[in-house]
């Protein structure tokens, strides 16, 4: 199995190339082996857990008391100030702890 992760969205060089190179070579690989794990697991979870239950297949299951998306509600400017966020005040050394790597991981820095 494969997974390829693309992203569309262009920064204009806010985030340094190692948090690209931190986020694409050991964030999301740790979070896809988790993912595979939950995935592997969810058949015997379900099992015992209202295996009966699934309302993304069975509309009728799907709890009434949350209201219906009215399109009216939805707003065409967000309602808060817009603050351009500064990526690159982030230390290496921050992320690595973030993550719970310790802080002298190598990270390519040339490659993003």
């Amino acid at each position: 199995m494969s997974v390829d992760i693309s992203n569309t969205n262009d920064p204009r060089g806010d985030i340094p190339s190692w948090a690209i190179n931190l986020a694409t070579t050991k964030v999301c690989p740790r979070l896809v082996k988790t993912l595979h794990r939950a995935a592997l697991r969810y058949p015997a979870w379900k099992a015992q857990n209202r295996p009966e239950f699934a309302p993304w297949r069975n509309p009728e299951q799907q709890d009434k008391t949350i209201p219906e998306l009215c399109p009216s509600d939805i707003l065409k400017e967000p309602d808060f100030p817009l603050k351009k966020v500064h990526e690159n005040r982030v230390t290496k050394e921050g992320a690595l702890k973030e993550i719970g790597l310790p802080p002298d991981t190598k990270i390519d820095e040339d490659s993003s």
